[in-house]
């Protein structure tokens, strides 16, 4: 499955259909048959260890995130000897870009040009994002073979397979900021590999086999931008060790950052978040918004709409600013509205379960500059085209470091300083 945010705020993109991928052999350097990986990590980038959660050299590459809002994270992303600015997705795990051989990109800029690192592995390749399975944004585009790095071009690269993407639709949506109109040049994600497009690789998979960072990724969203670390995370950005949560597996052949959300609480009432055979939750940097199942949004936004400063702040917004999809202006700063109004508790597990803290304003409550703040938070019934009991989207995101331990099937949510 894959979702990214589309817009600063915009309808639900839940999920995207897509085969998946082939297995981890690496593709060849350009121009070489053979199937060794390439992949370098300089040390001039490494930034400290964490013991066993360190790069493979005992470094941890740290990559500063870019957006104007707190629904939206780009991470500088070079392909041949060009950058871009790409949607880091953790929904999704093929690395998609705007070509310039791309007919309706109109306003992307830069576009990918294949050059003398790239080859044509003349295949095709399509993506649809969204609630369901047959519309909503995508794309299509030709399969390269070309060098890949995330953090830039001193950064760790890797040799892999993307797409090169040619027609669109609704795929590049402006995103409207404070300081004016932005648009990412495409997607890189960093789901596992078994969820890759047929014939394309993943970025961080590709990166891992070629044996110089360990398995395992880490990220910090901010307002906006943020952090995302390669290899372990950064122990100075958090205030307290992980607490870890196993990852899940289905045996319907989504490969994604599948947990355990067994419920949510606020105001002393307890959201179950189960929504009947739908027991798994979804991990996903891309998703602009916390969906919850109905039953468990209804309870939790009444608990939230029935507390005293809530009523006082939103006054006759209130009643509608989780179900309207709202946006309100509002006096207080972020620290006065994380006093005055009630967070969230987020519980994993049934046995051996984790609760996690999340603030209103990292949690259900996303700023957008100038004192307005929108909801983050969305009900969504699971089914056929969206088969998670919730999705953990990027506003509930905020709220902890969090650490993608994949050698140890496992997700840490760490306690977070202050965003620099």
């Amino acid at each position: 499955m894959r979702s990214f945010i589309a817009a600063s705020i915009a309808a639900p993109l839940l999920g995207a259909c897509g085969s998946s991928g082939d297995d981890l052999r690496a593709p060849g350097p350009p121009g070489d048959a053979s199937s060794s990986a390439e992949t370098s990590v300089p040390d001039a980038r490494m930034d400290g260890s964490v013991g066993q959660e360190s790069g493979a050299d005992g470094g941890v590459l740290t990559v500063k995130l870019s957006g104007c809002s707190a629904f939206s994270y780009q991470a500088p992303v070079a392909v041949g000897s060009q950058s871009f600015d790409l949607v880091l997705d953790t929904g999704s795990t093929t690395l998609a870009v705007a070509s310039t051989s791309c007919t309706d990109c109109t306003g992307i800029s830069p576009e990918y040009k294949p050059a003398e690192t790239a080859v044509d592995d003349h295949a095709t390749a399509s993506s649809i994002y969204g609630s369901g399975a047959d519309t909503g944004p995508g794309w299509t585009g030709e399969i390269y073979q070309d060098t890949a790095s995330v953090g830039g071009t001193h950064a760790a690269t890797t040799t892999m397979r993307l797409v090169a993407i040619d027609t669109q639709n609704q795929f590049f949506v402006p995103e409207e900021c404070s300081s004016g109109t932005i648009a990412w040049q495409g997607i890189v994600g960093f789901a596992p590999a078994a969820d890759a497009i047929t014939g394309t690789d993943g970025y961080f998979d590709r990166l891992v086999l070629g044996g110089a960072i360990a398995n395992v990724f880490a990220t910090q969203l901010c307002e906006p931008g943020g952090f995302l670390w390669l290899g372990g995370y950064d122990p100075a950005h958090v205030t307290g060790p992980p607490a870890y949560t196993p990852l899940l597996t289905t045996g319907d052949g989504v490969a994604a950052y599948l947990v355990d959300l067994e419920q949510v609480v606020t105001e002393g009432m307890t959201a179950q978040v189960h929504a009947g055979s739908y027991v798994e939750s979804l991990i996903d940097t891309g998703s602009n918004q916390f969906f919850l199942p109905p039953a468990a949004f209804a309870t939790v936004t009444a608990a939230i709409e029935g507390n005293a400063a809530f009523k006082a702040l939103f006054g006759s917004n209130g009643p509608s600013f989780f179900t309207g999809q709202s946006c309100v202006t509002l006096a207080p700063t972020k620290s006065e509205l994380d006093e005055m109004l009630p967070g969230l508790t987020l519980t994993f597990g049934a046995n051996a379960a984790i609760s996690i803290a999340a603030t209103a304003t990292e949690s259900y409550l996303v700023p957008v500059g100038g004192g307005s703040w929108c909801t983050g938070m969305e009900a969504s019934a699971p089914g056929p085209d969206f088969p998670f009991a919730a999705d953990l989207g990027a506003p509930v995101l905020r709220s902890n470091v969090v650490v993608f331990d994949r050698a140890h099937a496992r997700v840490g949510f760490a306690p977070h300083g202050a965003c620099p």
